[in-house]
C-alpha cells in the first residue's frame, strides 16, 4: 500500500466506524445501562467479527461464507438474542445499583466480547462489503504480509477507538443523571434500544 492509499483507507474506515448502526446502538446502550468496560468489550467483539470477514475477503474465502450460510443464520440469532437479553437486563436494573457494577469481572467482560463478536459474525454481508471495498485501496491478488498488517492495524485500531469513544461518552451521560428517576429512564431507554437492535439483527435478511 502507498502512503496515499493507506491514509484514504484509514479515513474511509473512520467514516464507516462512526456511522450509526446496530453495533453502535448496542455499544451506546450497554454503556448507559452497564458502564464503560462492558460496552468497550462488546465493541471490541464487534471489531473482531469485522476482522474475521476482512481476512476472509483478503484471502478470497467468500465461498466459505456461502457454504456455511445456515451456520451464520444461527450465529445471527445468537447475537440478536444476546442484545435482547441485554435490553431486558437494562429494563430490570435497579436505579440505585448500576448494572455496570455487576459484570465488570472477567466472565462478564468475556460475555460482552462474545456477544459483540456474534452480532458481527452473524452478518455474512460484511464479507461482501470488504470484497467490494478492499480492491479500491490494495491489490488483493498481490497482497503482501506488510499490506495485510497495515489493513488489520487500521481496522482494529480505528474500530476499537471509535467504539471506546462511544462507550465513554454514553457512560459519562449516565453519571450526569444522578437521580434514581433519571437513571431508571436511561436504563429503560437503553433497554428499548438494545431490544430494537436485537430485533433488527434477527430480521435482517
Amino acid at each position: 500500500m502507498t502512503v496515499t492509499s493507506t491514509i484514504a483507507f484509514a479515513a474511509t474506515m473512520l467514516v464507516f466506524a462512526l456511522s450509526p448502526g446496530p453495533g453502535v446502538v448496542a455499544v451506546v446502550s450497554t454503556a448507559v445501562s452497564r458502564g464503560f468496560w462492558p460496552a468497550t468489550a462488546l465493541g471490541f467483539g464487534l471489531v473482531l467479527g469485522d476482522l474475521v470477514y476482512l481476512l476472509f475477503a483478503a484471502f478470497g474465502l467468500s465461498l466459505i461464507a456461502e457454504v456455511l450460510g445456515e451456520l451464520f443464520v444461527i450465529v445471527r440469532y445468537l447475537g440478536a438474542a444476546y442484545l435482547i437479553w441485554l435490553g431486558i437486563q437494562a429494563w430490570r436494573a435497579r436505579p440505585d445499583t448500576p448494572a455496570a457494577h455487576v459484570e465488570t469481572g472477567r466472565a462478564g467482560l468475556f460475555r460482552s466480547l462474545a456477544g459483540g463478536f456474534f452480532v458481527t459474525l452473524g452478518n455474512p454481508k460484511v464479507i461482501v462489503f470488504y470484497l467490494g471495498f478492499l480492491p479500491a485501496f490494495l491489490d488483493l491478488a498481490n497482497l503482501t504480509a506488510i499490506d495485510l498488517l497495515i489493513v488489520v492495524g487500521i481496522v482494529v485500531g480505528i474500530g476499537t477507538a471509535t467504539m471506546a469513544d462511544y462507550a465513554l461518552l454514553a457512560a459519562h451521560a449516565r453519571r450526569w443523571l444522578g437521580s434514581a428517576r433519571g437513571v431508571t429512564w436511561m436504563n429503560r431507554s437503553a433497554g428499548t434500544l438494545l431490544v430494537g437492535a436485537g430485533v433488527a439483527v434477527a430480521v435482517k435478511s
